[in-house]
């Protein structure tokens, strides 16, 4: 890091050398560096160096954020056949099978998360909101149930389990939740 400082304003300052108008392009490119490093940096802590799986993993997390569900499952696939640990390319694959209307699929990728990491109140709010697009409202109810005892903040979880409640006509406990939801969004 204390080598690539230097090297960007050196950079920046070469921009200043030669003729006029050229000095845009290597200020432009030193900018990309300072960007993108800090991005390269981060990947490489996070995945405890820049391997393969990680790589496929973030490849498949940016696809998803485009809307290419498909394209990501793929490269999500490729991530868990090198790490099958790699707990986010489980539940961000159920994720885009569950925005392909492949629940079934998505529900078995977020079994998979949770048995990987059993503390992770969203994977279980994740997995309610599946079993809840099935029908299952009961099953969904404990689902979102388990996530709010490990995360007693997560307003989504009580605007969800809200939501089964009402579907299974128990008006009193969605109302309940409803306002328990209201209240952590309330700001004095």
């Amino acid at each position: 890091m204390a080598n690539v400082l230097p090297t960007i304003r050196s950079t920046c300052n070469a921009g200043n050398i030669g003729r006029a108008g050229h000095s845009k392009p290597f200020r432009y490119f030193a900018i990309f560096v300072a960007v993108c490093l800090p991005l390269v940096i981060l990947s490489y802590t996070q995945f405890g160096g820049l391997n393969k799986a990680g790589m496929l993993y973030t490849q498949g997390d940016y696809l998803q954020q485009q809307g290419r569900q498909k394209d990501a499952i793929a490269k999500f696939d490729g991530a868990i056949g090198i790490d099958p640990q790699l707990v986010g390319a489980h539940i961000n694959r159920g994720r885009a099978y569950f925005s392909l209307g492949q629940i079934e699929r998505a529900i078995q990728d977020f079994d998979e998360s949770i048995r990987l990491n059993p503390e992770r109140a969203l994977d279980y709010i994740t997995r309610g909101g599946a079993y809840f697009s099935l029908g299952q409202n009961e099953r969904a109810i404990k689902e979102f149930d388990v996530g709010i005892r490990l995360d007693p903040q997560r307003t989504t979880a009580y605007l969800a389990r809200g939501n089964a409640y009402f579907n299974l006509g128990q008006y009193q406990r969605a109302i309940q939740d409803y306002r328990i939801a209201i209240s952590f969004n309330v700001r004095y």
